[in-house]
């Protein structure tokens, strides 16, 4: 269900395009010309995302349908960020973020002996917040009109999971 980038990604990408839900969901503007970026900007992030160590494509039905990664790896105060993405609205709801949530968390914390992973989410992304409190993180703190979005300022959650 994880695995690392290949180039065929790079198609998959540009079929799905940016989804409106998506960028809504991951804090992005929404204009007219989003949905459908030119190939060029799928090839650039693709070379970006294939120079990331602990990132992987998330994949349903052999095809790329998302993203899930471990930024800021901290292996001295041993903690990391965990950022998520679904590019495929049609692939919301399916439990296949709760799976892959949870096996990198176990990854983090097996492979990498990581003590906290923490993540911020939109608090209007209601969806995400019950996924994560499925996969045993808690709510930690609100980062009040943290994000500006389309002219309006909503709030971060903080939210983490510790190793015990």
């Amino acid at each position: 269900m994880i695995r690392k980038i290949c180039e065929n990604d790079v198609q998959d990408r540009f079929k799905i395009g940016k989804q409106e839900q998506y960028v809504l969901m991951c804090g992005g503007e929404i204009s007219t010309n989003i949905r459908y970026p030119r190939l060029d900007y799928w090839l650039a992030w693709y070379e970006t995302f294939k120079a990331k160590k602990d990132a992987w494509i998330i994949e349903d039905e052999g095809m790329c349908i998302g993203e899930i990664r471990l930024d800021n790896i901290s292996l001295t105060d041993k903690n990391a960020r965990l950022a998520i993405g679904i590019y495929d609205e049609n692939k919301c709801g399916k439990g296949i973020g709760s799976t892959v949530v949870k096996y990198v968390v176990h990854f983090g914390f097996t492979n990498l002996d990581l003590h906290r992973i923490e993540l911020r989410v939109l608090a209007y992304n209601e969806r995400a917040i019950a996924c994560y409190k499925k996969c045993g993180f808690n709510i930690e703190g609100i980062l009040i009109d943290n994000a500006l979005i389309n002219g309006q300022y909503h709030n971060d959650i903080i939210m983490a999971i510790i190793n015990n």
